[in-house]
């Protein structure tokens, strides 16, 4: 089968899988979870009306944008914001193909597929959500970064930032892997000051995002949210299940990994020294004490009250998350710099206090683009596992039967 004729056949696998699961969610369900706090917004925005809705947790930038497309349509319907969240949603797909050709043309339809598909984000892809969007933008930024068009890509950076305020962190990912892709792990001060003429637009970013932290005194934009912040150990909840649930996203890649880490863990006998440190800190430090965290209908607080409540489960839970840390830490990347979006995710991930799946999706998408493919094997199970797991959750989302 020729190259043209495998992207079309893929091209119109996803769009048909999409657009039902689209049809679906629409002719189910009306607005769910904070899809009523989104739409709210971004019908007030459509009407002239700019006051900011306090039930928000992010900046409205995303709802800001979404309104100047709905807005020559008149009446904001549900249906109407809804069709067109869902198709900017798509263009990740686009994006994600592109960046992956430029890294990797090889593997670019099998991944492609892999992120279409991936279970955590095929189901948002028709509601109104923020997150997708805010992926659309940190993509296009490195996209551009890796083309080398500097002032855009930190335009596109920026932008994250009006959709979700935490991208400050991959805007300075995005920063610090393009002096490393001009002049490796070397760090002189010609080099910076170079560099940092360059990226002059980036650290501008940073100014700003400063300058709305000092006048909105705070990270989150209403006292709603702020209501939610907390600084405590149990802030590293997400950490912790970000490696649980990527033990179960990833398993095919984990028993192909197998082997190589059993040697890791043969070799150096230390490491179980560590391991067994490592499992009393988690045992002091891993809590569920977000109040929204406890409503079981959400599938990742069903198991965190689980988790949480039996100590057994606790340790099952740190040996699996552990194994999922070695695993990954054994699996090859594509180019040696891209191992800084590990401390990165750490980085990105401590500021919450509460654990959400949501949270997952930017470092997820980077370590499916960055990952050296495995066998043939591996990549097909994948693909099939993510399809089986990705009707589940829209049929069950749709259903009223549960929340991811």
């Amino acid at each position: 089968m020729s190259k043209s004729l495998s992207l079309l056949l893929v091209a119109a696998v996803i769009l048909v899988a999409h657009i039902s699961a689209f049809v679906t969610v629409r002719q189910k369900i009306g607005l769910i979870q904070d899809e009523v706090y989104h739409y709210s917004q971004i019908a007030q925005f459509a009407s002239g009306n700019f006051e900011f809705n306090p039930g928000l947790m992010t900046v409205p930038g995303f709802h800001f944008l979404i309104s100047e497309f709905v807005k020559p349509f008149g009446t904001v319907s549900i249906d109407l914001v809804r069709s067109v969240v869902f198709l900017i949603n798509l263009g990740s797909i686009f994006i994600f193909y592109l960046i992956v050709r430029k890294l990797n043309e090889k593997d670019a339809l099998i991944k492609t597929l892999q992120f279409s598909f991936f279970p955590l984000i095929f189901p948002f892809f028709p509601l109104i959500y923020t997150d997708i969007v805010s992926l659309i933008m940190v993509l296009l930024s490195f996209y551009l970064m890796i083309h080398k068009r500097f002032f855009l890509s930190a335009i596109f950076s920026i932008l994250s930032i009006f959709i979700r305020q935490n991208n400050i962190f991959w805007l300075l990912f995005i920063n610090i892997l393009m002096y490393i892709r001009t002049y490796g792990f070397r760090l002189r001060w010609n080099f910076i000051l170079v560099h940092m003429k360059k990226s002059w637009l980036f650290v501008l970013g940073v100014v700003i995002l400063a300058v709305f932290f000092t006048f909105s005194k705070g990270v989150v934009v209403s006292d709603y949210a702020k209501s939610y912040v907390r600084i405590s150990f149990s802030l590293l909840g997400n950490f912790y299940f970000l490696l649980f649930v990527c033990f179960f996203l990833f398993l095919p890649l984990h028993i192909a990994n197998f082997y190589s880490v059993l040697k890791v863990l043969s070799k150096n006998k230390k490491i179980w020294i560590l391991l067994v440190l490592a499992l009393v800190f988690f045992l002091l430090t891993f809590v569920n004490d977000h109040p929204f965290n406890q409503a079981t209908w959400f599938l990742r607080n069903y198991l965190l009250v689980t988790i949480t409540g039996n100590i057994f489960y606790k340790i099952v839970f740190f040996l699996v998350a552990a194994y999922s840390l070695f695993s990954i830490g054994n699996t090859k990347l594509i180019s040696h710099e891209f191992k800084l979006l590990y401390p990165f995710t750490f980085i990105y991930l401590l500021p919450y206090w509460l654990i959400e799946v949501r949270y997952y999706f930017i470092p997820i998408v980077f370590f499916l683009l960055f990952k050296k493919n495995k066998s043939a094997w591996v990549e097909l199970t994948t693909i099939g596992f993510y399809i089986i797991l990705s009707v589940i959750f829209v049929d069950g989302i749709a259903n009223w039967r549960f929340f991811l």
